[in-house]
């Protein structure tokens, strides 16, 4: 049986994961880099030698779990996105290192992109067979609305033109004095708390504006008016009702919708998100297994067994 290893070395994350000629999963090890408490993130250099230390442990638990499969390829996201002028050093780890295994044991290298990888990831075990539908994007670095076609051909419709999605939780998550990241935490103290649809965003035909959320939450932090348990709720359901506002401009044709993304693995933002949908918009909305949606390798693999078959199947 040949298998198929995937690489993704995020920001935050280093990933690899590996499936067979049917697409079956068969390996899946990630593991967070380490923030100290009370920051806000990582130097890309701080993340590049993170990454250097926690690649070859990774590596050797992927290993053991492939004896007796034949290795066929190795596909690696090399940059964030699929434009020409996405760069990120801390990608650039994991591209070397699938340069030397492939050069080392004969395999094909294919390269795609960080964010392919993730709509890649969130169609595994999904019945989700479109040719074109729009994906949303939502992390620490991207709040992408995107046209896909073919699974290749990506159009942006919109993004965030300030914070992202995952930026203003951290934000709002570290001042509150959770860890950071702090997505996990911030959901399970807004699942104790209300919203009143008090923090807006500033939501238009191409782009969208999230600073005016982090504002509100701040103010209302530093004066100590709501509890932290509101605060995060309201953070979330304004984050909600900006993803359906920026589809109602972007998706009129009323394709089907895949969000993915870290931000995306909250069981109270999809929950809040369907519920608005459902009694206003009607789109058709899927999210992948919330375990394939923060950064992971399983997509980028799903991708070279599918360029393996092109070429050589």
């Amino acid at each position: 049986m040949r298998a198929f290893i995937g690489i993704d070395t995020s920001c935050y994350t280093t990933s690899l994961a590996a499936v067979d000629e049917n697409g079956s999963l068969i390996s899946f090890h990630r593991r967070l880099l380490p923030v100290n408490k009370g920051a806000r993130g990582l130097r890309q250099s701080e993340a590049v030698f993170l990454h250097l230390k926690q690649f070859p442990i990774l590596y050797d638990c992927l290993m053991k779990d492939l004896s007796g499969y034949q290795l066929s390829a190795v596909c690696v996201s090399s940059k964030p996105s699929g434009s020409e002028s996405s760069y990120m050093p801390v990608f650039t780890v994991g591209l070397n290192f699938a340069k030397i295994i492939s050069s080392s044991l004969g395999i094909k290298l294919y390269e795609s992109n960080h964010q392919l990888g993730h709509f890649s990831a969130a169609q595994i075990g999904l019945d989700f067979n479109f040719e074109n539908f729009i994906g949303v994007h939502l992390s620490g670095g991207t709040t992408d609305f995107l046209k896909i076609s073919g699974g290749r051909n990506v159009f942006k419709l919109a993004s965030s033109n300030d914070l992202h999605a995952g930026q203003l939780i951290d934000r709002i998550g570290v001042k509150i004095g959770l860890g950071f990241p702090s997505g996990a935490e911030l959901e399970k103290m807004a699942k104790l708390g209300k919203s009143a649809a008090l923090y807006k965003s500033s939501v238009f035909e191409n782009f969208c504006s999230l600073s005016g959320i982090e504002a509100r939450a701040l103010n209302d932090i530093n004066g100590n008016t709501r509890t932290k348990e509101d605060i995060a709720c309201e953070v979330f359901d304004a984050l909600s009702r900006t993803v359906l506002k920026q589809l109602s401009y972007v998706n009129k044709e009323k394709l089907p919708v895949l969000i993915t993304g870290g931000v995306a693995s909250s069981e109270l933002l999809r929950n809040m998100i369907l519920e608005r949908n459902s009694k206003r918009f009607n789109f058709d909305i899927f999210f992948g297994d919330k375990k394939y949606s923060g950064d992971n390798a399983a997509g980028i693999a799903v991708i070279g067994l599918n360029c393996f078959k092109e070429e050589f199947l």
